[in-house]
């Protein structure tokens, strides 16, 4: 703009009028322009400053002055190089340039910025000519930021919605959708949805009334939860609705939420199909998973890099350490604890530094409560930073406590006495417990990256690798699976092992986690009592004493040495060598060598003889020459002890009642093998039951002699009492005869004669009773029909009961067979009979009944008699015990009844008494077993034996053999005995035995050996065998039977019962053997 003079063109006091109001109006105007804050010039057309406000010159950095009258190239040329075209392009052109924004660097301020909104206008006379430019400049910075921060704000929206899986949108207070997430549109565009009626611009609200199918009710309840929403009258809504998406029904979470800022609210649809199919299995995180849907995130905050926040949004205001309000705008070191600055401001120089996603934790109380959070910190543009915040404080708990748990669990496995371990599909350890130093004596470090297999013995670790693998194809678990182990010292351990297979969350197969428990002890223990159980089956199938120690010998060799000798020990102090095993066969010459020398005498091993006699075991863990000696008696002998090579020895005494035995010598030779205290604790209580079995060896050998010189009283006693009873009854018959008519003669001789009868069977009742005390009755069973045996018995008494006056009746029911002795049966009946006859006064009546019970045929004898006390019922069938008739003891012994039991007993029945007391009578009652009908055979003559047999009997036991023998040949049987299976082979060569008895314990082949090779000659396949010995187990009873035995007999075998087996067998099978079964039970 150009100056104008101060008065007119006429100089006329108007024109002076004009000039001073323009003055002051031009004074008004400078005063508008240097008080404005805007920037005013005006600048000619060379671009010379004409007028410049004070405002504007202060932006240049310069004074008004300075700018006056110099060009803008001249006073800003940084600028100009902008400006200068715009002014140039206005004077030229007339048109004004209007709101250009220029950002330009303060000046005196260094790469700060400042922002101008200018405009230029042209400047003209009176004729309207273009003169200049007038400028006008207002300052937009802070709008500028204002606006920036906003769309960095806008940003960091569109950037959180965008990473958010949800599909969102943000909706005006009018319903209408103004913004929505690429998840939406994503969704719009999978389920061929039309965005213009669904996406940014529609009603929110009319799309939930078009709704139809699936989502009609739910988009029903969600019209009505938005509105309400919009309308101030809620704070949220939910709602899960299924919706078919892709011909897949997917379940999903619609959230809305109301966004006060501007009055409307925000729809997330959450996809909650995994959710849904995983609700169950996730149950426990059910909390974390719904906080999470409910707000994502749990709390948002922006900020800059001076850790200003900028924005926050809190999902749970409860996890904010301070209002909303009173954090924003703050720096993170202002308002939050030392602890969690430090960790924050770190994580933000981190993020803005490396501009990579950061993670940190840190502490806050909140609300008197230490919580703890996770924050995840992302870069954003202009050195911002968004952050999203977790709160922690729950995991934490629950994983201190997990890891509090697993340490409590380590410590555990580390005291626990059992080895826990896992390993892989392939059985390779993938963990160890510390236990396996003790079980195998290796650190967990040396058997993690090996398998179980390597461990053990090259035969075990091929069949536990194979079980291994079939378990593991089926996924199996196991328990109680025996392995051997080579410790590290090379020495075996015994473990038990079990385990569960482990799979991953798919389910996938991994392997198995499982312990292994040492059962060395337990199964050194259980081998040791079979090793004794067996020792005392073999010892108690002698009673001689140098035949226990054999046994024993051949038991203790090579279990407990290399070499066992045993001796034994007389009254006189004499040593007997009674036994000598050895566990090389090539050493049976040396054996035998040092049979044949000398035993050697107790007063050698004084040293140790002491100690022997207290019970001690004497160890010698390394034989020097001097031991050597103990054992010798010359030097042929010393030499021949020498070649033993023993390294080790063992002593071990034999004591019973005080006094020593014996002793058993074992050594340790070829197996370099030595005595620890497994083996000493077993080879004790071995020697403990030998001693117990010599003992009772020796008692029975008193009781044999004591027997016998019973055997030979009563013999004797029998001899001597029969003997007078002869010529009484003699002279009786005579004075019958000599005086037939003679009634006091003939009523005198009657009672000589009962008297006499009754003697003699007094005798035989007292040697009866003798002989079932002894086990010596012999009883020739057959199949018997009890009418007959029970009618004879009655006839017997008949005449007794007439002369007492007594009325004897009988009912007897046919048909009735049992497997018995005729003979001792009749005396049951008539031992009864007697018994009732004798207690019963005259006039009075006595009853015989034979029936049939259920399986058992029952004979009843009952009188009208004097009765019994109740007292006196318990002790009526022992032995000795007398009734009273008329207040005197009867007469007798009071060993009838005493016989009764026994000899029902002995034919497997029973027999017991009834009485309601004295005046009432009595009623004794016999049940024997029943058998079925052998046909016309009569019983009620003597027993017919079938066709005696040819035996071949094998027993080893020379006594056992030779009254096995003898006790057969008696009974009218044809007996070849030897003493081995090997014998009994040869002689089968050329012989044809009709029946086998052998014994089981043989040496050499056993029992079981021989008859298998037996029963492979054709002419022994079907021959009847019989086996005897003193195993008596149920497992042996069944081995006997899968080896082809016929019957089975535990020793002492009882010959009777031996006898009705062989008979049973070979008798036809019409005959009346044929009733029976052979009896495999121990003999009574």
């Amino acid at each position: 703009m150009m100056e104008h003079q101060p008065q007119g063109e006429d100089g006329s006091a108007e024109a002076i009028q004009r000039v001073r109001r323009c003055e002051e109006t031009l004074a008004q105007l400078d005063l508008l322009l240097e008080s404005a804050p805007v920037g005013f010039a005006f600048l000619d057309r060379e671009l010379r400053f004409i007028r410049i406000n004070q405002y504007l010159a202060a932006y240049n950095g310069l004074s008004v002055e300075e700018h006056l009258g110099r060009s803008i190239h001249e006073v800003i040329p940084g600028k100009a190089v902008h400006i200068a075209p715009i002014l140039m392009q206005v004077i030229e052109t007339a048109q004004p340039a209007v709101g250009l924004e220029l950002p330009m660097e303060r000046p005196g301020a260094p790469g700060q910025i400042i922002h101008f909104l200018s405009s230029y206008y042209p400047a003209r006379n009176r004729a309207g000519e273009v003169e200049g430019v007038g400028v006008v400049v207002m300052d937009i910075t802070k709008r500028h930021q204002m606006e920036e921060a906003l769309r960095a704000s806008d940003e960091a929206t569109s950037l959180i919605l965008d990473t958010v899986p949800a599909s969102i949108a943000l909706i005006d207070e009018r319903g209408v959708i103004t913004r929505v997430n690429k998840a939406w549109e994503r969704f719009i565009q999978e389920n061929g949805g039309d965005p213009a009626k669904t996406g940014v611009g529609a009603s929110y609200l009319e799309v939930c009334q078009r709704a139809v199918g699936a989502w009609s009710e739910g988009a029903s309840a969600c019209y009505e939860g938005l509105r309400a929403i919009l309308d101030g009258k809620r704070q949220g809504f939910d709602l899960e609705y299924p919706c078919p998406s892709g011909g897949v029904m997917r379940w999903f979470l619609l959230r809305l939420v109301p966004v006060p800022q501007c009055r409307g609210a925000l729809a997330a649809h959450i996809d909650i199909t995994e959710l849904k199919r995983l609700q169950e299995e996730l149950r426990q995180r059910t909390s974390e998973l719904d906080a999470t849907f409910r707000a994502l995130p749990d709390l948002y905050f922006r900020v800059d890099a001076e850790g200003t926040y900028l924005d926050i949004r809190a999902g749970k205001p409860s996890d904010l350490y301070l209002p909303v309000k009173e954090l924003l705008g703050k720096r993170i070191r202002d308002v939050l604890p030392p602890d969690a600055v430090r960790q924050v401001e770190e994580a933000i120089e981190e993020t803005l530094e490396t501009g990579k996603t950061t993670r940190t934790e840190y502490p806050l109380v909140i609300a008197g409560e230490p919580q703890v959070f996770e924050m995840r910190l992302s870069p954003l543009g202009n050195r911002q930073a968004v952050a999203v915040v977790r709160n922690i404080t729950e995991q934490k708990r629950t994983n201190e406590a997990l890891r509090a748990s697993e340490e409590n669990y380590r410590m555990l496995v580390e005291r626990i006495s059992d080895w826990i371990w896992e390993v892989d599909a392939e059985g390779v350890f993938t963990y160890s417990s510390p236990k396996v130093r003790d079980l195998l004596g290796y650190d967990p470090a040396e058997v993690v990256g090996k398998t179980p297999f390597d461990f053990m013995p090259a035969e075990a670790s091929k069949r536990v690798r194979q079980r291994f693998r079939a378990l593991a194809a089926r996924h199996e678990a196991f328990a109680g699976l025996e392995n051997h182990y080579y410790r590290k010292d090379g020495s075996i351990v015994i473990l038990e092992a079990s385990g569960t297979p482990i799979f991953d969350k798919s389910g996938e197969f991994r392997g198995y986690r499982g312990i292994d428990r040492d059962i060395t002890a337990k199964r050194h223990m259980a081998e040791a009592e079979r090793f004794l159980a067996k020792a005392m089956r073999a010892l108690s199938e002698s009673l001689d004493a140098t035949a226990q120690l054999a046994t024993l010998a051949r038991l203790a060799v090579p279990t407990l040495g290399d070499w066992c000798i045993a001796y034994t020990i007389d009254e006189s102090g004499n040593t007997h060598r009674v036994a000598l095993e050895h566990a090389n066969p090539a050493r049976a010459d040396l054996a035998k060598r040092l049979l044949a020398m000398p035993t050697p005498p107790i007063h050698q091993a004084a040293s140790y003889l002491e100690s022997l006699r207290k019970g001690h075991p004497l160890v010698i863990p390394t034989l020097q020459e001097s031991h050597l000696h103990t054992f010798a008696t010359s030097p042929e002998h010393l030499e021949a002890v020498r070649e033993i090579g023993a390294t080790s020895a063992l002593v071990v005494p034999m004591r019973a009642r005080e006094r020593l035995l014996g002793i058993i010598a074992l050594f340790m030779a070829e197996s370099g093998r030595s005595y620890d205290g497994a083996r000493v604790t077993l080879a004790t209580a071995l020697a403990e039951r030998a001693a117990g079995a010599l003992e009772n060896a020796r008692l029975y050998e008193e009781a044999t002699a004591a027997n016998a010189a019973k055997d030979q009283f009563l013999a004797v006693l029998s001899h001597e009492l029969r003997n007078p009873l002869a010529p009484v009854l003699a002279g009786a018959a005579v004075l019958k005869r000599v005086a037939p008519q003679e009634e006091r003669v003939q009523r005198t001789v009657a009672i000589i004669e009962r008297n006499v009868k009754l003697q003699a069977r007094l005798i035989n009742d007292l040697l009866d009773l003798s002989r079932v005390k002894r086990g010596k009755m012999r009883l020739q069973r057959v199949p018997t029909l009890l009418d007959n045996v029970v009618q004879a018995a009655v006839q017997t008494q008949q005449r007794d009961a007439e002369e007492a006056g007594l009325d004897l009746q009988v009912q007897l029911q046919p048909g009735l067979w049992v497997h018995g002795d005729p003979d001792r049966l009749q005396q049951v009946v008539m031992n009864l009979l007697s018994n009732a006859i004798k207690f019963t006064p005259s006039p009075g009546q006595v009853r015989v009944i034979l029936e049939k019970s259920d399986s058992m045929a029952r004979i009843t004898v009952s009188d009208t008699g004097i009765g019994i006390s109740p007292d006196l019922l318990p002790q009526l069938f022992g032995i000795f015990q007398q009734g009273e008739v008329a207040g005197r003891r009867a007469a007798g012994l009071g060993i009838g009844l005493s016989l009764v039991k026994s000899i029902t007993e002995l034919h497997g029945g029973n027999v017991r008494v009834e009485s309601d007391g004295p005046g009432t009578g009595s009623r004794f009652t016999v049940e024997l077993p029943l058998i079925p009908s052998p046909g016309e055979t009569s019983a009620s003559q003597p027993p017919q034996h079938p066709t005696e047999a040819r035996v071949l009997l094998i027993e080893d036991n020379p006594d056992t053999c030779a009254l096995l023998k003898e006790e057969l040949q008696a009974l009218g049987h044809t007996v070849r005995a030897v003493a081995t299976g090997e014998a009994a082979l040869e002689w089968l060569q050329h012989e044809h035995p009709e029946v086998i008895v052998t014994d089981i314990g043989l040496p050499g082949i056993d029992g079981y050996e021989f008859l298998r090779r037996a029963r492979e000659l054709p002419s022994m396949r079907a021959v009847p065998a019989f086996a005897i010995t003193g195993y008596d187990a149920p497992p042996d009873l069944e081995r006997a039977r899968e080896a082809g035995f016929n019957g089975y007999l535990t020793k002492p075998v009882d010959i009777a019962i031996l006898d009705r087996c062989i008979r049973q067998r070979m008798a036809p099978e019409e005959g009346p053997a044929a009733a029976g079964q052979v009896e495999e039970r121990p003999n009574p």
